[in-house]
C-alpha cells in the first residue's frame, strides 16, 4: 500500500506509538510517573484528602489535554511546512543568480 491507502485505511495512527525503554524519552516518562505514584500516595495517606486528590486528578488530565493541543497544532505546523517545501521544491520555477554560461 501506498501512504494514502495506509491513511485512508485507518494503518497510519501517530497517537499509539512506541518508545524504546532505554532513551531519553523513557527515563523522563518514568520520572513523571514516579513523581506522580509518590504524590498520590503522600495525598492518599492525609486525612480528609478527597478534594486534593481529585484537584491533581484534574491537573494531570488537564495537562494531558493541553499537550493533546499542542501535538495537533505541531503536526499541522509539521505537515503544512512538508507541503511548502514540496510546492517549492517540485512546482515553483527555480530562480538562481548563478547561470550555466560556460
Amino acid at each position: 500500500m501506498n501512504i494514502l491507502e495506509d491513511l485512508y485505511s485507518g494503518n497510519i495512527n501517530l497517537i499509539d506509538q512506541c518508545f524504546e525503554h532505554n532513551s531519553e524519552y523513557a527515563k523522563f516518562f518514568q520520572i513523571f510517573a514516579d513523581n506522580e505514584e509518590k504524590l498520590t500516595t503522600f495525598l492518599s495517606s492525609l486525612p480528609n484528602s478527597e478534594k486534593e486528590q481529585h484537584m491533581f486528578r484534574q491537573m494531570l488530565n488537564t495537562y494531558n489535554e493541553m499537550g493533546r493541543f499542542t501535538e495537533y497544532d505541531r503536526f499541522i505546523e509539521g505537515f503544512r511546512l512538508g507541503a511548502g517545501i514540496m510546492l517549492e521544491t517540485f512546482v515553483y520555477p527555480q530562480q538562481s543568480v548563478i547561470r550555466d554560461i560556460c
